[in-house]
């Protein structure tokens, strides 16, 4: 996958970062982070930065979401419902000054409504359809996954 960077502007992270998960959420709009660290005290700092359009290569680039120095997870509440958002996290290694990023440490998701896309398709669904045991589904009442 191109980043839009040349390789070398990445490092490798992999004997840091044990993983990096960027999703949305079932709950309103937000993205769920979510990050892990082989050994907490082999990580001096790290910042998770986003962006609209494109990946944060430096943490100049963008907005700070998220900053310390230890494993977590995080909900990003300032998105707009429909929007694509870029995370890149950077680390800052025990010792070490500058911040580096890895390309395991990258992820999108895209913002949207808790029931706005669901109820999309569920109008899509014929009414013969909607009956469950023989009794009609309440669309208001109802879950979908």
């Amino acid at each position: 996958m191109n980043y839009g960077f040349q390789s070398e502007a990445a490092t490798d992270l992999s004997n840091v970062v044990q993983r990096f998960k960027v999703g949305r959420a079932y709950e309103g709009p937000q993205i769920l982070l979510g990050w892990g660290f082989f050994n907490d005290d082999n990580v001096a700092e790290f910042k998770i930065m986003k962006k609209a359009g494109a990946y944060p290569l430096s943490i100049n680039d963008g907005i700070l979401v998220v900053s310390g120095n230890s494993s977590g997870a995080y909900g990003d509440l300032e998105v707009n419902a429909g929007a694509i958002y870029y995370y890149t996290m950077f680390v800052k290694l025990a010792g070490e000054t500058e911040f580096k990023f890895d390309t395991s440490c990258m992820g999108k998701a895209l913002a949207v409504r808790t029931g706005y896309y669901q109820d999309a398709l569920w109008r899509l669904i014929p009414q013969v359809y909607r009956v469950k045991n023989g009794v009609q589904i309440d669309l208001e009442k109802t879950l979908i996954t």
